[in-house]
């Protein structure tokens, strides 16, 4: 999985920015989380995360939840917003053709 940025994120510091950081997971007990924009301004956090998640097998629902959050040094991180991909389709594809299958805008 690459994360290289969001766009039109939600400004929820009271200065008007956003430290934004993004978690990603198939199981929430497993999240993996990218490292943090600090003082996001124009809602478009830069990020140029790379990781490898690890599948437990090859069939299955393969719901991917990716939730964008703002980082706060004094009390909770607030959730800025969240979506669910349904990956299931990529994975059947990546089995049948067996070649690495890329999401992207092509793709769907």
């Amino acid at each position: 999985m690459v994360i290289w940025k969001t766009k039109d994120i939600e400004m929820m510091d009271f200065e008007g920015t956003s430290d934004v950081f993004i978690k990603s997971f198939f199981d929430p007990d497993q999240d993996y989380s990218t490292d943090t924009h600090y003082r996001c301004q124009t809602g478009t956090a830069s990020f140029n995360w790379r990781k490898n998640i690890p599948l437990k097998s090859k069939e299955g629902e393969y719901i991917l939840t990716i939730q964008a959050w703002d980082w706060d040094l004094i009390g909770s991180n607030q959730i800025i917003g969240e979506c669910q991909v349904d990956l299931g389709p990529l994975m059947s594809d990546s089995v049948l053709t067996d070649k690495v299958q890329s999401m992207n805008n092509n793709y769907f």
